[in-house]
């Protein structure tokens, strides 16, 4: 039964960050992207939008690590040990996301300084949710395998959630920009009705 609670909550938990989560990495994608005479006003208009949430979003996260360490340590073993790599790289990249967020915003104001941030913000918004895609990829089609301490099956396959877990967010942010008639210039959701 606490099991099973637990189990409701760490999904809830993901759901939660999954759905804030598109928003965010979508928004660094779009601020890699901002380019022309309206790029500042566009980079304003990503920050402004994802400010409320991004770092806020990663609670949820911190939530579904420390249920699964403690309400499923040896879940939390094989997974980290099976993913290890995907899971740090995915780490790392929120580390540079967040930093280079607030770097840009106190650092000079330079126009090349802002965009070296802007660089490392919007690359690490397209890597981070591209492994989150990995991770949740292998996870639920149950291939992982063990032999010992080693991994013996890690499938091509496992990417394609990863692949598909980048643009996700860049189509939220397209169809709230269109919603609102973002004067940055972002351009219109053509493609989803």
């Amino acid at each position: 039964m606490l099991g099973t609670l637990l189990a409701a909550v760490i999904l809830a938990a993901l759901v939660l960050y999954a759905l804030m989560g598109g928003a965010d990495y979508g928004g660094g994608i779009w601020d890699l992207l901002a380019s022309g005479p309206r790029a500042q006003r566009q980079r304003h208009a990503i920050v402004e939008a994802i400010a409320p949430i991004w770092e806020a979003n990663h609670v949820w996260l911190v939530l579904v690590i420390v249920l699964l360490f403690t309400g499923f340590p040896r879940a939390f073993s094989a997974i980290m040990i099976a993913l290890h790599i995907p899971i740090t790289v995915m780490l790392i990249g929120i580390v540079l996301r967040g930093s280079a967020f607030v770097f840009r915003k106190y650092d000079s104001t330079d126009d090349a300084v802002q965009r070296r941030w802007s660089t490392v913000f919007g690359i690490a918004s397209f890597f981070t949710p591209f492994f989150q895609g990995l991770t949740m990829g292998a996870l639920t089609t149950g291939d992982i395998r063990f032999l010992g301490d080693r991994v013996t099956t890690f499938d091509v396959w496992f990417f394609r959630p990863g692949a598909l877990r980048v643009p996700g967010g860049d189509l939220y942010d397209r169809r709230d920009a269109g919603r609102t008639g973002s004067p940055a210039g972002l351009p219109p959701p053509r493609a989803l009705g």
